[in-house]
């Protein structure tokens, strides 16, 4: 990233920025939970969800 890019999120309040990496956060875990279901179509909720948490608990896959 370039200073004029970094130079906004420097200016950023504490609260402002837990809410931006919240909303990353969970953007994240949406994607990675459509990528599972794309994946393994007979997989139930339950499971996709179990999986989602391992991977963002522990860094794998």
């Amino acid at each position: 990233m370039t200073k004029q890019e970094i130079e906004p999120y420097k200016k950023m309040r504490y609260p402002d920025k837990l809410r931006l990496i919240a909303s990353i956060h969970m953007q994240a875990r949406a994607w990675k939970r459509a990528a599972f279901k794309a994946q393994h179509p007979d997989w139930t909720a339950e499971q996709i969800d179990k999986r989602v948490r391992e991977v963002f608990l522990y860094g794998t896959g």
